[in-house]
């Protein structure tokens, strides 16, 4: 166990598209319905089966919770295992 994680446990690979924090929503909103529609081209959808990985399609505000979650429980790890800030 390494600070409170056993050793099969899961950190999974996600990503997502980030823009400077003054991108007006409009363009956010237009770039996050093309690239919905763009995951759902079966060509996206073939390469994705193909590396074992799947689309996890949400809304802009879900991923905003996902991302700040996911970053909080980032910083807890690192502080339960003691590393140093750089």
């Amino acid at each position: 166990m390494f600070g409170g994680v056993g050793e099969n446990s899961v950190y999974p690979y996600y990503s997502g598209l980030f823009l400077p924090a003054k991108t007006p929503r409009d363009i956010v909103e237009r770039l996050h319905r093309e690239t919905a529609e763009a995951l759902q081209a079966p060509e996206v959808q073939a390469r994705f089966k193909k590396l074992g990985v799947g689309p996890m399609p949400m809304s802009l505000d879900e991923f905003a919770a996902f991302f700040k979650k996911d970053v909080g429980e980032a910083v807890a790890l690192v502080e339960a295992a003691k590393i140093p800030r750089q």
